[in-house]
């Protein structure tokens, strides 16, 4: 009596058609895990976004397209695109990608980027002055004060011992030769609070600016240094923000306020739609 195939060699033999038959109608991803393929679309896209560091100095300032390139160019793009793309490969396989902080950085960077809303368009002077409104302040002018000051250094016997040297300084002398030798300059034209302020520290700039011009001279005034006898020249006081003036620095604005509000409610979205199992250690509310 004959006996039937064994129908585990029927198995056998149905799985090594499929094979063959599969490498036969693609033969370049009879295993994809293992091809790399290149072709002209993906080292457009390579290229494009730089190509790998190396190359892309090579060519910042030259040719940015495939057809451009010189046959040993194209060469090395194709070998620096391979090695990028097996290393990448190699170390997802090694689980590089799952418990590296910077690579999760990077990825989440990476998804803000691809969220980013388009940039909205211009919504009109309506609009916009709203914009201006609530922010107003940020387009305020600064004031500008120019003023001359001489210093009396606190590391000759002190605060105290600096603000006495300043009160004994004599109106009719050189005020260019009196005082201590001043790391800047004796002479401040149109400055704005903060660079005094960057300098001489807060408090110093804030007196200064809330003293009117004269020909006299005003203080002791107390810096981080020392003390100072400052004699305003001019002070131009700040106006009101001209919306016509500035509408393309708040059109810019707007448009980035916008994108990033935009941004945020799609990741607000992606974040939700996640069940975040919180440990009670961690829990505001200890549950």
């Amino acid at each position: 009596m004959r006996r039937g195939i064994d129908p585990l060699w029927w198995f056998l033999g149905s799985g090594a058609a499929i094979f063959v038959l599969a490498a036969f109608i693609d033969p370049d991803g009879a295993d994809d895990t293992s091809v790399i393929r290149v072709d002209r679309p993906v080292l457009e896209a390579y290229l494009a976004a730089g190509g790998g560091n190396a190359l892309s100095e090579t060519l910042s300032a030259g040719p940015r397209t495939l057809d451009d390139l010189s046959p040993q160019a194209r060469k090395d793009l194709v070998q620096r695109y391979v090695e990028e793309e097996a290393l990448f490969r190699e170390a997802q396989s090694w689980g590089l990608d799952q418990d590296d902080p910077a690579i999760r950085r990077r990825l989440g960077q990476s998804m803000r980027f691809a969220l980013r809303p388009e940039v909205a368009s211009d919504p009109g002077d309506a609009q916009l002055r709203k914009f201006f409104d609530a922010n107003k302040s940020e387009y305020a002018e600064s004031d500008l004060v120019t003023f001359e000051h001489i210093f009396f250094d606190a590391t000759r016997g002190g605060a105290d011992g600096a603000a006495q040297r300043a009160r004994a300084f004599r109106p009719d002398s050189d005020w260019q030769a009196a005082g201590d030798r001043f790391a800047y300059q004796r002479t401040y034209v149109g400055a704005r609070s903060e660079e005094v302020s960057a300098q001489l520290g807060r408090d110093f700039a804030d007196a200064v600016f809330a003293l009117n011009p004269s020909d006299a001279w005003q203080g002791p005034i107390r810096s981080d240094l020392g003390a100072h006898l400052v004699r305003v020249v001019r002070h131009d006081r700040a106006g009101e923000p001209d919306f016509a003036a500035l509408r393309p620095i708040i059109l810019d604005d707007w448009m980035r306020a916008r994108q990033a509000g935009d941004l945020e409610k799609r990741i607000d979205a992606i974040v939700s739609s996640y069940e975040a199992k919180v440990a009670p250690e961690f829990k505001s509310d200890g549950r």
